[in-house]
């Protein structure tokens, strides 16, 4: 991550670009639940179920390509001259990675991965706290896992809360 950004800022620099002004996000998938052990649980399941959860799979590129894909036959490639209003290099990226498979085929083997964050939200705060402190990053993308009411009520209920504690902690400690 931390090469990435360095990357990023070299390039940014090389082009006359102030670094400062280019903003890093690292996506994340992170898990929370009230125990370590539950989880690790939720992890184990979503790795079980691989890529082979289609609808997800679909509602996620749907939803960052701002494409319906209802219209095109899923046993068939995606279509040449596809365009989008959404994330175009996201749907130039698609169309490299999927190649010749079928959209079924290609969405059903999809998956973001990233450094992994699983355990309870005061933990999880801490590991992308120290994070940001060894890559340099300027935030991070939470890339949900699944679409379910209680995926999300992890991040904004437990997470988030945790994020705001911790920054209320190091705010008092830079002031004295």
């Amino acid at each position: 991550m931390k090469e990435f950004r360095d990357d990023i800022r070299r390039r940014a620099e090389g082009f006359g670009r102030d670094p400062d002004e280019i903003k890093v996000f690292f996506v994340i998938l992170p898990l929370i639940a009230d125990t370590i052990g539950h989880a690790q649980e939720m992890s184990e399941a979503w790795n079980a179920r691989g890529g082979t959860n289609f609808e997800i799979s679909m509602s996620h590129v749907e939803a960052t390509q701002e494409i319906d894909r209802s219209q095109f036959d899923l046993d068939q490639q995606l279509p040449t001259g596809v365009s989008t209003n959404g994330h175009q290099s996201t749907l130039e990226n698609t169309k490299g990675a999927w190649g010749d498979r079928t959209i079924r085929e290609a969405a059903s083997g999809g998956r973001t991965s990233s450094v992994p964050l699983i355990g309870m939200a005061e933990s999880v705060a801490d590991e992308m706290e120290a994070i940001m402190a060894e890559v340099g990053g300027d935030s991070f993308l939470i890339h949900n896992q699944s679409l379910s009411r209680t995926y999300t009520a992890s991040i904004i209920d437990d997470l988030a809360p945790a994020l705001k504690h911790q920054l209320l902690r190091d705010s008092q400690r830079d002031m004295g």
